[in-house]
């Protein structure tokens, strides 16, 4: 997961969780990474990209990409993977959902599934 924000000196923040737990290392987000910090050195030129930009790996929380969308800093958000490639996201969900294997919906968690 990726998410484009407008930090606090105006500059584009690309932030993305650290490798642990769920987040597994992969060639198409490592690519990405590569890029982005190739860009901010100079040594490659992103099209469309400002040159002024910050590649953190850090935690970032539902309330945090909520705050940057209410406050018109959220710029774009996509995800990485190797069957995936790099794909935008256009909706977040704020509270947790399961899809359910039974019936094929998406269900709150307290929810029960059918027997």
């Amino acid at each position: 997961m990726f998410v484009v924000l407008k930090n606090g000196q105006g500059q584009l923040e690309v932030v993305t969780p650290p490798l642990q737990d769920i987040i597994l290392p992969g060639v198409t987000r490592d690519s990405i990474l590569t890029l982005l910090r190739e860009h901010a050195e100079g040594k490659t030129e992103l099209p469309g990209l400002p040159k002024e930009i910050v590649i953190s790996e850090r935690e970032i929380g539902m309330k945090e990409v909520e705050d940057a969308q209410k406050s018109g800093n959220l710029v774009e958000m996509f995800g990485s993977g190797t069957a995936a490639l790099v794909s935008p996201v256009d909706k977040c969900v704020p509270k947790p959902l399961r899809l359910d294997p039974f019936v094929r919906t998406l269900t709150p968690p307290s929810a029960t599934a059918p027997t």
